[in-house]
């Protein structure tokens, strides 16, 4: 949210994306697994973070959750398959 960070989550920075879209130990994990499993580069895992911040700020939730990244991820997966086509 703009009050919380003074920027849209798009406009992060790594650094900002660090900050404000921190994970559970676990749920850190499972994006792990995730980036190795879908090759996912650096610059798609901040992505990833910043689209489940939305998803978590959308329902007002101050902490991303494993939902918001699997959800994020499979936003990711349904992009790469419509640009296939």
């Amino acid at each position: 949210m703009i009050q919380r960070q003074g920027q849209r989550n798009a406009q992060l920075s790594s650094r900002g994306t660090q900050t404000f879209c921190q994970l559970a130990p676990r749920d850190a994990h499972y994006l792990d697994i995730a980036m190795d499993r879908l090759r996912v580069s650096a610059r798609g895992y901040y992505k990833l973070l910043k689209v489940a911040r939305a998803i978590a700020d959308l329902e007002d939730l101050s902490q991303i959750s494993r939902q918001h990244l699997t959800e994020a991820i499979s936003l990711r997966q349904e992009n790469a398959l419509c640009e296939t086509q």
